[in-house]
């Protein structure tokens, strides 16, 4: 199932790297979705098959233009219009139905004969009771205090694990990964509030890439299954935005190089009442770290991590600053720094610099039989400092950067072009990966 997840992932990484435009919202779709069935490939999944396995996906709406796609606790945040989703910075067309929402995602795919169909039905939220296809909706604290229904039996407190005494935590640190190929350390915790006065319980850690490849995947989505409990029952993740604007939100989404480490938190719906939570950060090999909160007693969070600097990137020289397989070819021919959409400013993950830069490629169609476009054959990942860059928005646009999704015929070529927001005045890396982990060629540009 976790296979199936990461690669929901990652056609929604996909989605990221190309473009759309601004258009107001009308909202008649608004609600909440709970999802009905999944098809990938030749594979569909109920959303009581889901439900069985324990995992959650719920697509909401809110009627001022946000809205939230929940992959069993991976938030992916969106803008909307009634027909259109806008995940940081592309459009997916949905169609509804009698309440019946179909997202597909099968053209975002670089195997045009491949399927990606999502399929929700819109509910009551959270606080419904179970559908008739067999899925029970996620509950938030919130909406479980309005049906007033009791436990059966008051669960035991769990006792705070060895090594970590209540009142006195202590960092937990851990190796993750199949060759131990990232550190986890649990900073600490705290109460704080969600955009909408939920009671959250926010959790730290630092993330550190010790591998030695650069990798399409944000390690801390793949390759992280985090899990947290309060007195013995499962907490949901929080789906909402943060009343705060702590510098590490959505941190948890980038990729970062080998060598850097990242700050990010978790938020989880709590009752502030309960005495202790115990939080699990884990991997498919059995590998995991654990920490335990004394909730009377919780520590102080810790400050914030900012991005370090990195004036001289190494790591792209690597690779060559073109490169080929059976099916394309690709080169990087060169970029510019130019003003950014003054009617999209960057948020705290963009850092609000107020610039793109553009880069330009040349794209060649090796294929035998069917036309293909840049974007769809492949993936292009910017590092600035390490950390992954979000799509962005050049002020005017040019020629080259309407080419990027155009389809050619094999053998041709074509020269297009991209905007990446900027977050510092750091050297910016460029990465074209066929794969998550198969670079096919690297280059850096200054950005002064």
């Amino acid at each position: 199932m976790k296979k199936l997840l990461c690669a929901i992932l990652a056609v929604v990484l996909l989605l990221t790297l190309g473009a759309c435009g601004g258009k107001k919202a009308t909202h008649e779709d608004a609600g909440w979705y709970d999802i009905v069935s999944l098809e990938n490939g030749g594979s569909t999944m109920t959303g009581a098959e889901l439900a069985a396995e324990g995992e959650t996906i719920t697509l909401q709406l809110d009627d001022d233009g946000v809205g939230v796609l929940n992959l069993d606790g991976d938030i992916l945040n969106l803008t909307w219009q009634d027909g259109v989703l806008d995940l940081d910075g592309d459009t997916a067309n949905y169609t509804v139905t009698d309440g019946v929402l179909t997202l597909d995602l099968s053209d975002k795919l670089s195997d045009p004969d491949d399927t990606f169909v999502l399929v929700f039905k819109k509910s009551d939220g959270p606080a419904a009771e179970s559908s008739a296809d067999g899925l029970t909706p996620a509950v938030r604290p919130a909406d479980a205090a309005e049906t007033e229904t009791p436990p059966a039996e008051e669960p035991p407190a769990e006792e705070p694990s060895a090594g970590v005494p209540a009142g006195d935590f202590e960092p937990v640190t851990g190796t993750l990964g199949k060759n131990g190929e990232y550190t986890v350390t649990i900073l600490g915790a705290e109460a704080c509030k969600g955009s909408e006065g939920e009671d959250l319980l926010r959790v730290y850690y630092d993330f550190t890439n010790d591998s030695a490849v650069a990798s399409l995947s944000a390690g801390q989505v793949m390759d992280l299954d985090p899990k947290a409990e309060e007195d013995g029952q499962r907490l949901e993740r929080s789906y909402f935005f943060p009343a705060d604007e702590r510098a590490e939100y959505g941190y948890d989404t980038f990729a970062i190089l080998p060598g850097v480490t990242i700050r990010s938190f978790i938020d989880y719906f709590f009752e502030p009442d309960g005495t202790m939570a115990t939080v699990t950060l884990s991997d498919e090999f059995d590998n995991e770290v654990t920490a335990a909160f004394d909730l009377k007693n919780l520590p102080d969070p810790p400050e914030a991590r900012p991005i370090e600097p990195v004036e001289d990137p190494q790591f792209y020289r690597n690779y060559e600053t073109s490169g080929a397989s059976e099916k394309y070819s690709i080169e990087i021919t060169g970029a510019e720094v130019v003003a950014g959409d003054s009617f999209k400013p960057g948020d705290v993950r963009h850092g609000g610099r107020g610039q793109v830069i553009r880069v330009f490629f040349n794209f060649t169609n090796n294929l035998d039989d069917q036309p293909m476009s840049c974007w769809r054959a492949l993936d292009f990942v910017l590092f600035q400092d390490g950390v992954q860059l979000m799509p962005g928005e050049s002020e005017e646009d040019v020629r080259t950067d309407g080419y990027f999704d155009k389809s050619i015929e094999p053998g041709e070529s074509i020269s297009c072009s991209w905007c990446w927001a900027l977050r510092s005045d750091s050297p910016v890396e460029v990465f074209v990966f066929q794969g998550y982990y198969d670079v096919l060629c690297a280059d850096a540009f200054n950005v002064n």
